[in-house]
């Protein structure tokens, strides 16, 4: 019995070839040879607790403050400001700025808006504001889904301040 394996590029896709049996088949039989191999199945992550005042874990969203302030700025552009989801999907981020210690970062649109979103120590909540012309200033809560949404909620109009913030 011969037995002979393709050259690569043959096209195989992964098959051997070996002669028809002996009771007088013709020719050669094409089989798929589905290698072994041993896959590690993913180990569950550890349950995590939310952070107070949060709702959800953010922490790997906090670590990203250009993609969170964006998130954060438009939202605010709808909820403050009446601008439709049409429209903000239009819009082009043209820079985002954080101070060096990234409680603020100011996220600047292609028609010139700029909005600044102040991050306060616990219990978490930002501070949204426009800064190129007055504006309403806005406090939101938040919480992050799992699917990398995050979910932001008026709190009260009480004018504190958050640290770093004009």
């Amino acid at each position: 019995m011969r037995r002979r394996r393709p050259r690569s590029g043959a096209g195989s896709g992964g098959a051997e070839i070996f002669p028809a049996s002996s009771g007088g088949g013709r020719g050669l039989i094409r089989r798929s040879i589905q290698p072994e191999i041993a896959v590690p199945q993913p180990t569950p992550a550890p349950a995590r607790s939310p952070k107070q005042g949060e709702g959800g874990s953010c922490t790997g969203q906090l670590t990203d403050k250009d993609s969170f302030s964006w998130k954060a700025a438009r939202f605010y552009l709808n909820e403050a400001l009446g601008v439709s989801e049409a429209v903000i999907r239009q819009l082009r981020v043209m820079d985002i700025q954080c101070t060096g210690n990234e409680k603020m970062c100011f996220v600047t649109f292609d028609n010139g808006m700029r909005v600044a979103v102040s991050y306060a120590p616990a219990p978490a909540f930002i501070v949204v504001r426009r800064t190129d012309r007055p504006g309403p200033r806005r406090e939101y809560s938040f919480q992050c889904q799992r699917d990398g949404r995050v979910v932001f909620q008026r709190r009260s109009a009480a004018p504190s301040r958050a640290p770093g913030e004009p």
